[in-house]
């Protein structure tokens, strides 16, 4: 701009030249004063001269402005915070899903279990019947499974198995009152177990082949013993009780307290209810890391759009 008066605005980048700049801002120029006055210059008077002081503001120095930028995520922040919560929301997702299964069949069997007297669903006989015939068996099983192992720093994995070996009777028993036969009770006993047993080695334990021999369990009754018996009122029973050999007959004999089989019915559905419970912790446990890692994530994205 040249020969002229430049009042309330901003020069940027040009040259001023023979004239007065007032209430505004000089940036990236030069100022510079011919020695002839160009064409149509008119002298500025005092009054302007004097209000320069006041009226031309200060450049701001760039040593003391603080630039403040987004921060930017490359590809490599983005994939890392994706993949973190992908992998917590399978985790927490899975445990959420094995621990509804596990409560969703727990709690209504304690229910179920709850609700059961047996003193209402069985009669108690008394000592009447006697026990004519004991059926042995020495059973093993074994549960195969992968165990990992260190070796050379590096992670290996081998077939190890479960054993048990196990002392286990049938007793059949009749009532005083009659000649039929019944199945009356059914037990085992756990002799020896190993578990976690590498059966590949040269020197593995024999239980790999064989359970070992020596003196069996005698178990709980005798034959020609007189015993205690329940029979069911309106046979069958609800499925909590075990009717060996009998069960959906028109008699379900026991020499076994049915209350023993409502304890078992609820600790085993108090072990599903425990087992549902850690389950959904651990799935809380994944969750939560996941929730905060995509909230960060979002709030970050906010700040820098």
């Amino acid at each position: 701009m040249q020969g002229g008066i430049v009042q309330g605005g901003i020069v940027q980048g040009g040259i001023v030249q023979g004239g007065i700049v007032q209430g505004g801002i000089v940036q990236g120029g030069a100022v510079q004063y011919p020695d002839q006055a160009p064409p149509n210059y008119h002298a500025p008077t005092s009054t302007q001269i004097n209000s320069l002081a006041y009226d031309v503001a200060p450049v701001p120095s760039q040593a003391n402005t603080t630039i403040h930028s987004p921060r930017k995520y490359n590809s490599a922040d983005q994939c890392c915070t994706g993949c973190v919560s992908i992998s917590l929301f399978a985790c927490g997702g899975i445990f959420l899903l094995i621990g509804a299964i596990l409560l969703g069949v727990g709690i209504p069997q304690l229910k179920s279990a709850g609700e059961l007297d047996a003193s209402e669903d069985f009669i108690d006989l008394g000592k009447t019947c006697s026990i004519v015939a004991a059926n042995y068996r020495y059973t093993r099983s074994e549960d195969r499974r992968e165990q990992s192992y260190k070796e050379n720093g590096r992670t290996r994995y081998r077939t190890v198995y479960d054993i048990e070996c196990k002392d286990c009777y049938d007793w059949d028993g009749t009532l005083n009152t009659s000649t039929a036969v019944h199945r009356v009770r059914e037990q085992c006993r756990t002799r020896v177990s190993v578990r976690g047993e590498d059966c590949s080695s040269f020197f593995s334990n024999d239980l790999c082949d064989r359970c070992p021999s020596g003196t069996p369990w005698p178990g709980s009754f005798t034959v020609n013993e007189t015993v205690q018996c329940w029979v069911a009122r309106d046979p069958p029973p609800p499925e909590e009780y075990t009717c060996y050999g009998d069960y959906g007959s028109t008699i379900c004999l026991k020499a076994q307290d049915p209350q023993d089989d409502i304890d078992d019915a609820k600790g085993d559905a108090a072990g599903l209810i425990i087992g549902g419970g850690v389950m959904t912790g651990l799935a809380v446990f994944c969750l939560v890391p996941a929730l905060i890692v995509c909230f960060r994530a979002q709030s970050t994205t906010s700040r820098t759009v």
